[in-house]
């Protein structure tokens, strides 16, 4: 009977080690279980990609219409003010309507925006003064998306898989910065500029596609009753984030916002020893930004463990 129970004990063991890979690998993308966040999150990697394409050409257009880098740090001001300024704003009004629907709304203004700006290009009319409106306006639009669009994950997935889905987020976000600057950098050193705007405005039509297909009965809404005073609720948001010990570890997250120049002066395509009217620079663009954000792909298994 001792020898039966060893030899069970032995099994047991051995069963136990060739589960474990199996379990790991499925908590790891556990959130892809969820057929909505499958379908945006698809959707998300193909779309990110696209817009790091546009910003790469939208810097590298800027330049050759001023050949100046004061000038494209004001267009990406333009383009990351209004974040900074309405982005409260936008998580307010992501609680209080659908989060698919704006989502949508949000989504068809940026392609229309990037048709926009690739049109100007393709007809050879584009003037700065269309780059400094454009960039406003998809600032504007981006202050109201990306709030409703990472809150609309917890609704897609729960509280349960939401760690794993941030992870998996953060990785094709990352893997964008350097997917897209590459590609971005290849086609203006073949056809220029203006295939990127195209390029990115198509690239929202999976998006588009994806919040159409989500099966709205599998969200999980969490209603929120409108508060009497919406200006003291809006308030408070700031005063909690300063507060709270968590949230105040991560203002180092505003950091970016003071470090423009110091990225400026980084870029391929702003350094003046590749000089702007060689367009062999447009191949060296891809290297920019890759050795730093190779770490960050480890943070979909780091998160589960």
């Amino acid at each position: 009977m001792q020898l039966l129970t060893k030899n069970q004990q032995e099994l047991e063991i051995t069963h136990n080690e060739h589960e474990q890979p199996t379990h790991a690998h499925s908590r790891v993308f556990s959130a892809l279980r969820h057929r909505n966040f499958r379908l945006f999150w698809s959707g998300q990697l193909i779309s990110l990609i696209g817009t790091w394409m546009q910003t790469t050409g939208q810097s590298w257009l800027v330049l050759q219409l001023t050949h100046s880098a004061w000038i494209l740090g004001i267009v990406g001001a333009l383009q990351f003010l209004p974040m900074l300024l309405f982005s409260l704003f936008g998580g307010v009004i992501a609680d209080r309507l659908p989060k698919r629907r704006m989502l949508l709304v949000t989504q068809l203004a940026s392609l229309l925006l990037a048709a926009t700006l690739w049109l100007l290009v393709f007809t050879g009319v584009v003037q700065l003064w269309h780059v400094f409106i454009l960039a406003t306006l998809l600032g504007i639009t981006n202050a109201f998306d990306m709030p409703t669009r990472q809150s609309f994950v917890v609704e897609m997935v729960g509280r349960e898989d939401l760690p794993n889905a941030v992870a998996l987020n953060s990785s094709i976000f990352n893997m964008a910065r350097i997917i897209g600057p590459g590609i971005a950098g290849l086609l203006i050193a073949w056809l220029g500029e203006g295939p990127l705007f195209l390029l990115n405005a198509v690239s929202f039509i999976p998006v588009i596609i994806s919040l159409f297909m989500i099966h709205e009965h599998e969200l999980r809404v969490h209603h929120v009753a409108k508060a009497a005073r919406d200006i003291e609720e809006f308030a408070r948001g700031p005063i909690l984030c300063c507060a709270h010990p968590c949230c105040a570890a991560d203002h180092r997250d505003c950091w970016p916002c003071f470090a423009v120049w110091h990225q400026l002066q980084r870029h391929p395509a702003t350094d003046r020893r590749w000089r702007l009217e060689n367009r062999s620079a447009g191949l060296r663009i891809p290297l920019f930004g890759v050795r730093p954000r190779l770490a960050t792909f480890g943070a979909v298994a780091g998160l589960e463990e």
